[in-house]
């Protein structure tokens, strides 16, 4: 078993010094491994995430049963990431599924949404602003694991956003360009030219459009292409240098929200507890 990753015990003393507010009484840190892995959306993050999926989709499941029906939810897989690029490509050419959820209308899509439908709102201010279902058994089954649809959606969308704001900071470091440039090179020595492994499913994504009676064909290109990425991107460590320079610049987000974000952990771990209940019963 390894040791921590370098400079891991500093970053965390660093975002609890960012982090650290005062007020009433001593002053009280926000963040530590737990909101990084959550705002940066590794170490043990995924993991829970899907968990919290998982037992989401139990939870609307049994109130869609009580409705009368059999649905069956959202809760797939994790998307593909460099470590099984090899084996699922980007996701962009492989058959087309039926979206998330198989409620068909009628009585079935108003017991999942409501009849009628409600709609709340979460602003992000600086950020985004979503809007969300707020009844019907997604409703009940979301709040039945976050604590009402609010920590629900908070929980979905503001790791997501404080992580953009991350990837934006980093893009223009030297490392990361120095990595994704050498990424391109050894792309580029296997004859495919691309600057960045964003363009890759964004150039398959564009013939995909142009030509859709070549999706098996372009299937096949992708997933060749997907495990040449991966496998510059590991001999680059491309991937890992960009995922350490945002961990480490989670401090530079400011306390306000390192505050949110240490909110936002508590909420997950209030969510992990309820998620493993609604599983094993």
């Amino acid at each position: 078993m390894t040791g921590p990753h370098p400079g891991a015990t500093a970053l965390t003393l660093a975002v609890l010094a960012v982090g650290t507010l005062t007020g009433c009484g001593s002053p009280r840190p926000v963040g530590g491994p737990a909101t990084v892995d959550m705002i940066t959306d590794s170490g043990g993050y995924p993991a829970r995430r899907q968990l919290i999926d998982r037992a989401t989709e139990r939870a609307t499941s049994t109130c869609m049963a009580a409705a009368g029906f059999a649905w069956s939810g959202f809760a797939g897989e994790p998307g593909p990431g460099p470590g099984n690029r090899a084996r699922d490509g980007y996701g962009i050419t492989a058959p087309a599924v039926p979206p998330p959820g198989n409620a068909t209308g009628g009585p079935e899509l108003a017991a999942l949404i409501g009849s009628p439908p409600r709609r709340a709102t979460l602003r992000l201010p600086g950020l985004a602003q979503y809007t969300f279902p707020d009844s019907g058994c997604l409703a009940e089954g979301r709040a039945a694991v976050a604590g009402d649809t609010t920590a629900w959606a908070r929980l979905a969308y503001l790791p997501g956003e404080l992580n953009k704001q991350l990837s934006q900071r980093v893009a223009g470091d030297p490392r990361l360009v120095a990595a994704r440039a050498a990424w391109s090179g050894c792309m580029a020595g296997h004859g495919h030219r691309y600057a960045a492994p964003d363009d890759i499913p964004a150039a398959l994504a564009g013939r995909l459009r142009a030509h859709p009676e070549q999706r098996a064909a372009l299937h096949a290109e992708e997933t060749a292409l997907a495990g040449l990425d991966a496998r510059c991107n590991q001999r680059t460590r491309l991937s890992r240098t960009e995922l350490d320079l945002r961990r480490a610049a989670v401090p530079g987000l400011g306390a306000a929200r390192l505050e949110q974000a240490g909110e936002l952990t508590g909420l997950a771990e209030a969510a992990t507890v309820r998620a493993r209940k609604i599983l094993t019963r």
